[in-house]
C-alpha cells in the first residue's frame, strides 16, 4: 500500500501520471487483491469490501466489529490490518463505507444465532452501550435513515423478563413505574428485563423503540383487575399487595378499593378479607385469636415481611405496614364481638365462653370499646350477651344476674354477710381497684350490678334469706340492712324503686326479730 499513489496529488496536472492513476484505478476495481477481515480465504476486489465508519461507532473496545460479518461472499468487512492512511487511499480507488442498512443486516443475523452476542449473558456492559448507540443512531437522525428506522423497529432487540426477546409490535413496559416501584409479575404485561432497563444507553434505545414507562395508577388498576379474575399464588399475592402498598395514594384511599383483593391463609386457602375474617398470625395479645385458640383464618406469615423498594430498602415501618393491612385489606387484629352480619354475637365469642371461660369476661372488656355501642343499640344482642353463663362465686350463672366485684360492693358484702352467705360476684382474672371500676361499668347495661345500688342491697337480703333458712346469725345486722335499703329507696325515683323491687326475688322478705332466741322468723 505504501507504493500506491493517491488519486489526487502532485501528479494531477501531469498527463502521464494522471493517465497512469486512472488506468490503475480501473485495474484495481476488478482485481482480487484486497484482504478480507478474517485475514484468510480468497482475496476480494475493492468493490466487494467495505470500511467501517467512524461515526456511529460500530466496533467494540478491542477494535473488532460489534456484529460479526455475514458468511461467504456476503461478507464485506475489510481487514483491520490496513492502516488509516491506507484506507484513505483505498477510498480514492473505490473502497466504500458500509451502509447503515448493511450494519443492520449483520445485527439481524446476530440475533438469529444461537451464539448471539446481543443475547449472551456474558456480553459486557461496554459492548451493549456501543451496540445500543449504533442501533439508536437512526432515531437520532431520522431524516437521513428513514428506511433504517423501520428495520430497527422490526428487530427483536428487547430482552423481556421471561428471557425471550421481542419487537415493539405490542405494548412493552419498563419494569418499574414512573415512581420507581417495580411492576409485579403475571399481570399479562410484557416487561423489559430489569438489568437491561437500567443500562442508560439501552434504556435510550428502548424508549426510541416505544417502550412504555407506566404510571403507578395504571398498574394499580391492572393489579386490582387481575385480583378479580384469578387466585394468585402465595408469592404472587405478596408481590401484588406489596405493590398496592408502595403505590398507595396519599389521599382518597378507601377499603372498598380493595374489595376483590384475596390473600393466602396459613393453610394456603384463598380468602377475600372483604367476605371472610382473616387475622394476623402473630398477635401476642392475650385476647387475640391466636392466644385463645379460636379456629379462624390466619394470614400467612410471609405477608408480614415489609415490602421493599426497587433498591431493596424497607419502604416503611412494621407498624405502618400492619396498619395498612388492617385498615384497607381488612386483616383483623382482634376478634369480633358482634358477628359480621350484625344480628348476633360472633361465633368466636361463644367459643371462648364455652371453651376458655376464664378469659371470657376479659375478652368482652377488651372488645367493648370498639363494638360495645353496637350491642347497646340492639335489645337482641344485649339479651344474648346477658344470657351467657359465666363463672361467679355461686358457680356459673347468666351474666345479667351477676355482680361486679368492685371494692365498695365487696366491702358491703363483708359487712352484712357471713361465710355461708354468698353473692354472685364475677370471677375476674385479677382483683379490681377503684380506678378499674369505670372501665367495667359497661356491664351495668347488661344487667350486672356494678355499685351499691338498691338492687345490690336486695341481693344481699336474698342471699342471707337463702343461706340461713329461719335463724340468721346476728339478726341485728338485718336491721342495719333494712336501714340501708330504706335509705336507697328514699334516694331514687319511684319508677326505679318499683323496678328494683319487682326484679328481686324475696324483695318482700321480712325478718321478725324477737328477744327470745327461737323467736326470729322470716316472713313474706
Amino acid at each position: 500500500m505504501q507504493f500506491l499513489p493517491t488519486a489526487t496529488g502532485y501528479h494531477v496536472n501531469d498527463p502521464f501520471w494522471k493517465g497512469f492513476v486512472d488506468l490503475l484505478k480501473n485495474r484495481i476495481l476488478d482485481a482480487k487483491v484486497m484482504v478480507p477481515y478474517l485475514g484468510h480465504g480468497p482475496l476480494r476486489t475493492i468493490k466487494d469490501l467495505k470500511q467501517l465508519p467512524g461515526e456511529p461507532t460500530c466496533v467494540d473496545r478491542h477494535g473488532d466489529p460489534l456484529f460479526g460479518d455475514l458468511g461467504g461472499q456476503a461478507g464485506v468487512y475489510i481487514s483491520r490490518h490496513y492502516e488509516g492512511s491506507d484506507l484513505t487511499i483505498l477510498r480514492e480507488y473505490g473502497l466504500s463505507i458500509i451502509s447503515m442498512g448493511e450494519l443492520l443486516d449483520r445485527a439481524k443475523a446476530d440475533l438469529q444465532k444461537s451464539t448471539s452476542k446481543m443475547k449472551s449473558r456474558d456480553t459486557d456492559y461496554d459492548w451493549h452501550a456501543r451496540a445500543a448507540k449504533l442501533l439508536n443512531y437512526p432515531f437520532l437522525h431520522p431524516q437521513k435513515y428513514t428506511s433504517s428506522l423501520s428495520t430497527v423497529k422490526q428487530m427483536p432487540l428487547v430482552p423481556l423478563d421471561d428471557e425471550t426477546w421481542a419487537t415493539m409490535d405490542d405494548a412493552t413496559y419498563f419494569p418499574s413505574t414512573t415512581s420507581s416501584v417495580k411492576i409485579p409479575q403475571k399481570l399479562g404485561l410484557r416487561l423489559i428485563d430489569c438489568d437491561a432497563s437500567q443500562h442508560p444507553d439501552r434504556r435510550g434505545l428502548f424508549l426510541s423503540l416505544g417502550a412504555v414507562v407506566a404510571s403507578p395508577e395504571d398498574i394499580r388498576k391492572k393489579v386490582l383487575q387481575k385480583y378479580a379474575q384469578v387466585w394468585p399464588t402465595l408469592h404472587r399475592s405478596i408481590e401484588w399487595i406489596g405493590f398496592l402498598y408502595l403505590t398507595r395514594p396519599k389521599t382518597g384511599e378507601m377499603a372498598r378499593h380493595y374489595f376483590d383483593v384475596s390473600i393466602k391463609t396459613f393453610k394456603l386457602a384463598n380468602v377475600e378479607p372483604s367476605n371472610q375474617d382473616v387475622y394476623f398470625p402473630d398477635d401476642t395479645n392475650k385476647y387475640g385469636a391466636a392466644q385463645l385458640g379460636v379456629n379462624v383464618n390466619f394470614l400467612h406469615a410471609d405477608y408480614l415481611k415489609i415490602p421493599t423498594t426497587e433498591q431493596g430498602d424497607q419502604a416503611t415501618s412494621s407498624d405502618d405496614w400492619r396498619a395498612w393491612l388492617h385498615t384497607f385489606i381488612g386483616i383483623r387484629d382482634q376478634l369480633r364481638l358482634v358477628g359480621s352480619n350484625g344480628s348476633k354475637l360472633s361465633d368466636e365469642v361463644f367459643h371462648v365462653a364455652k371453651h376458655v371461660p376464664e378469659k371470657f369476661l376479659g375478652l368482652i372488656h377488651h372488645l367493648w370499646p370498639n363494638e360495645g355501642e353496637d350491642v347497646l343499640l340492639s335489645d337482641k344482642l344485649r339479651q344474648q350477651l346477658g344470657e351467657i353463663k359465666v363463672s361467679c362465686d355461686q358457680g356459673t350463672k347468666p351474666l345479667a344476674t351477676t355482680i361486679l366485684p368492685a371494692p365498695q360492693p365487696k366491702a358491703l358484702s363483708l359487712r352484712f354477710m357471713r361465710s355461708n352467705e354468698t353473692l354472685p360476684f364475677l370471677r375476674l382474672e385479677s382483683a379490681l381497684s377503684e380506678a378499674d371500676v369505670a372501665g367495667w361499668s359497661f356491664l351495668g347495661s347488661l344487667g350486672v350490678l356494678c355499685s351499691d345500688q338498691l338492687a345490690f342491697y336486695l341481693e344481699i337480703l336474698r342471699a342471707i334469706r337463702l343461706g340461713e333458712n329461719d335463724l340468721p346469725e346476728e339478726p341485728y345486722r338485718i336491721v342495719d340492712l333494712y336501714k340501708a335499703i330504706h335509705g336507697k329507696c328514699i334516694g331514687i325515683a319511684e319508677p326505679d324503686r318499683e323496678e328494683a323491687l319487682k326484679n328481686t326475688r324475696y324483695a318482700s322478705t321480712l325478718l321478725c326479730a324477737s328477744l327470745h332466741l327461737r323467736g326470729n322468723l322470716w316472713t313474706d
